[in-house]
C-alpha cells in the first residue's frame, strides 16, 4: 500500500511504495501541478505538468496535460503540444503503429477531462482544500463526509451481495494487494490451481478453477457496473483502496474540523482585542471624571466576567 506524506508549507504531496515514489507540487495561484515519478532508485524518472480547473455543484476537477518528459523517451508534450516528430523517429526509422496509438493517447491527455477525485485522492482532495474561494470549508467537509458515507454504504451493499453468493466468495484484504473479492481458503481448488497454468487454454476452460475464476470476475464486475442490479455505488478502485481511503478521509475530516475551530478563534481574537482596548479608554475616562479608581476597577471586572461567559 502507498505511504502518503503532505508538506503543507510547500504544497507537496509525496506517495511512495516498494516500487518507487511520486511527488506532486501544486501551484494554486496558477492552477497547475507538477508530477515527478521515480522508480527503483531513479532507473526511470519522469515529469508531467498539468493545468486544472475546480468547479462546484457538483464538486469536480478537470485537468489537461501540458508537459510530459521521461529520461527514456525525452519530451513527449511541450506547451500542450504532442511532439510527434520525436516519437515517430527511432534511430532514423519510422516506428510501428503502437506509436500512433501512443500519440493518440497523448493528444487525448492534452484535452480537458474530468478526473475521478478518488483515483488520486491525496492530490485531488488537497487541491480542493487550497481553493476555499471556490469550495468553502463547510462545502469541503460536506463533500468529504458524503464521499466517506458513499464508500461505507457501498461496502455494506457489496457484503450483502457476497452473503447471497452460493459459490463461497468473500471480501478479503491482503497487505500490498488491497481489498478484493475471492474465495475463502476452504473452497479454493489449490491443487488444480497449481497445475492450471501448465494446461493449454482449451484444457483450462474445463477446469473447476477456471469456472471459479470466471464467476469471481463476473461477480466483481457487476458490483461496479452502474447498469447492474448489484451496483454498489462505488468504483472498483475505491473498493480496492477502501481500507486506506476510509482512514484517510476520516483524518481529513478531523483536520478540517480543527481548522474550522482555529478560524473561529482567529476571528474572535481581534474583536476581543479591540473590545479590551476601548474598554480601557472608557474606564480611564470614568476614573478621571469621578476621581475614584475603585469604580473603574469594578466596571473592568464586570466586563471581563461578561466576556468570559460568551
Amino acid at each position: 500500500m502507498k505511504n502518503i506524506e503532505i508538506l503543507k508549507n510547500d504544497n507537496i504531496i509525496i506517495e511512495s511504495d516498494e516500487h518507487g515514489k511520486t511527488e506532486v507540487k501544486v501551484f494554486p495561484e496558477n492552477f497547475k501541478f507538477k508530477v515527478y515519478h521515480s522508480v527503483h532508485n531513479d532507473i526511470f524518472r519522469a515529469k508531467e505538468v498539468y493545468e486544472y480547473k475546480v468547479q462546484t455543484n457538483p464538486i469536480a476537477i478537470h485537468i489537461r496535460k501540458i508537459e510530459d518528459w521521461n529520461n527514456s523517451s525525452g519530451d513527449k508534450i511541450i506547451d500542450g503540444v504532442v511532439i510527434e516528430s520525436e516519437l515517430l523517429v527511432d534511430d532514423g526509422k519510422y516506428r510501428t503503429n503502437t506509436v500512433q496509438e501512443e500519440i493518440s493517447s497523448l493528444k487525448k491527455s492534452t484535452e480537458w477531462a474530468e478526473v475521478n477525485i478518488f483515483d488520486e485522492c491525496a492530490t485531488n482532495l488537497y487541491i480542493l482544500s487550497l481553493h476555499k474561494e471556490i469550495v468553502p470549508t463547510e462545502e469541503y467537509r460536506k463533500f468529504i463526509r458524503q464521499s466517506l458515507e458513499r464508500i461505507k454504504v457501498g461496502i455494506i451493499k457489496i457484503q450483502k451481495h457476497i452473503n447471497n453468493d452460493t459459490e463461497g466468495l468473500a471480501i478479503l484484504f491482503k497487505e500490498g494487494y488491497g481489498t478484493h473479492i475471492w474465495y475463502k481458503e476452504n473452497v479454493r481448488v489449490m491443487a488444480e490451481k497449481e497445475n492450471y497454468f501448465n494446461l493449454s487454454k482449451d484444457e483450462q476452460k474445463h477446469t473447476k478453477f477456471h469456472k471459479q475464476s470466471e464467476h469471481a470476475e463476473l461477480f466483481s464486475d457487476s458490483l461496479f457496473d452502474e447498469t447492474s442490479k448489484r451496483y454498489s455505488g462505488i468504483t472498483g478502485s475505491e473498493f480496492f483502496e477502501s481500507k486506506q481511503l476510509i482512514s484517510y478521509l476520516e483524518n481529513l475530516l478531523e483536520d478540517a474540523s480543527q481548522n474550522s475551530v482555529q478560524q473561529v478563534q482567529e476571528t474572535k481574537g481581534p474583536s476581543r482585542y479591540f473590545t479590551l482596548k476601548w474598554l480601557g479608554v472608557i474606564i480611564l475616562s470614568i476614573i478621571g471624571a469621578t476621581q475614584n479608581i475603585w469604580i473603574g476597577v469594578g466596571i473592568f471586572i464586570i466586563c471581563l466576567i461578561t466576556m468570559k461567559s460568551e
